[in-house]
Order: structure tokens, then C-alpha cells, then sequence
């Protein structure tokens, strides 16, 4: 786990990089490291569930991570955004009003197979400021997590909820590359709406300019 802690101390210095790039202009910023000890046995013995060797390892490192920011590139008329919010570990199990995110990502009203596809959901990561786009851990039946990471989305017709098919090593690792980039994370997996591809397509191709112009060396293998 000495990968996810460095991952993590990356994170909580994000921000800082990027107020020292000169294109960029950082609009919210706050890294928040982990108490020592972070007390996570309360969540395990309190909600039944078992957290994962990476959760545990990542959260003794970080409270809570915040950053926004957006950039002018070269060539585009309007300007790009990036934005992460790491939450809190008790917020990502309990939600942030206690009620396991009862009405942000599941609703009373919903059909039965949607609100049951939805509440196992855990947000980890909200990449859009109204609750419209989250990167989340998800339950299994016995309380255990996910081997991956999967994304939820509204704004696009119905909820969607799949699948990114990455670890949590494997997304910090790519948030780390795209700096939170927008739209990246629609970008980590097969996009699920075939009438939307060409849009996609054309979304792809610009944020790998965006990112090559912004950050030039970065890492741009994880995208689909």
C-alpha cells in the first residue's frame, strides 16, 4: 500500500502545482491530511461494512481533498476546467447528511431496480459541483467493496451508473495525470450511450490537446 500513500501525499499537493503554472488559474483549493489515527474501525463496526486494504490505506493519509480551477489554452475560445472533491471518509460510507446519499443518488420516488442498482454506491470522488457526477466505491452483497471503481452520472436523460474498470490505484493515478480535468473521467471507460460516441469522440480529442498543451510530458494511456 506504500503506492497509495504516495498517490495520496501527491494529491494533497495538487493544488499547490497548480497555482504555480502560469496558465492556470486555481478558483478552490484545500488539502486536508488524515488525523492520526483516522478512526475507521468506527465505520467497519458501525455499518457492517468491510473496508478494502486500499480505502484504509488512502483515508489514513487524507481527510478530505477540494480543488477547482480552469485555464486558457491556445486555440480555444473558452476556457477548460478541472475539478475533484475527495470526500471525507465518513461521508463517502454515511453520505453527507447521514441518510447513505438517500436523494443525491437514489431516490424514494425511482422504480425499485433503479434504487437498488444506485444504493450501493459510495462517492469517493464529486467532479461536478451539483451532485451530477460522481466516481464512487460500491458494495458488494456481504458489505465487502468492489475490486473497481464505478461512475454515476445524471444530466444525460436517466441516471447512469457503470463500471470504470479501474482500481483506486489506478484512478488516483490518473486523476493525478488530468489534474481533474473535467471531462476526463468519461474518458477512463467505454462510454455507454452509443448515440453520444461522435460527441465523444470529438469531447476526446480535445481534452487530450487540452492536456498535452497544459501539461506537456503527461500520461495520456488511460484514455478510451
Amino acid at each position: 500500500m506504500e503506492r497509495i500513500a504516495a498517490l495520496a501525499d501527491r494529491l494533497l499537493t495538487l493544488g499547490d502545482e497548480l497555482e504555480r503554472h502560469p496558465d492556470v488559474e486555481v478558483l478552490r483549493w484545500y488539502g486536508v491530511p488524515a488525523e492520526a489515527p483516522p478512526g475507521l474501525e468506527w465505520l467497519e463496526e458501525t455499518h457492517g461494512v468491510t473496508l478494502p486494504a486500499d480505502f484504509i490505506a488512502f483515508y489514513q493519509r487524507v481527510d478530505e481533498i477540494r480543488l477547482e480551477w480552469r485555464a486558457a489554452v491556445e486555440g480555444r475560445s473558452e476556457k477548460v476546467y478541472g475539478r475533484l472533491h475527495i470526500q471525507n471518509p465518513y461521508v463517502a460510507i454515511e453520505g453527507p447528511d447521514g441518510a447513505f446519499w438517500k436523494d443525491i443518488l437514489w431516490l424514494s420516488s425511482q422504480p425499485e431496480d433503479a434504487r437498488e442498482r444506485l444504493k450501493p454506491l459510495r462517492p469517493f470522488d464529486s467532479y461536478y459541483p451539483d451532485d451530477s457526477g460522481f466516481v464512487c466505491f460500491e458494495l458488494d452483497d456481504d458489505g465487502g467493496f468492489l475490486d473497481t471503481l464505478s461512475i454515476y452520472q445524471t444530466g444525460l436523460g436517466p441516471e447512469i451508473s457503470h463500471g470504470l474498470g479501474v482500481s483506486l490505484e489506478r484512478y488516483l493515478t490518473i486523476l493525478l495525470e488530468c489534474r481533474g480535468y473535467e471531462g476526463a473521467r468519461y474518458h477512463i471507460a467505454p462510454y455507454v450511450t452509443p448515440s453520444l460516441d461522435t460527441v465523444q469522440a470529438i469531447r476526446r480529442s480535445s481534452m487530450k490537446r487540452d492536456l498535452a498543451a497544459l501539461f506537456p510530458g503527461v500520461d495520456l494511456s488511460w484514455v478510451c
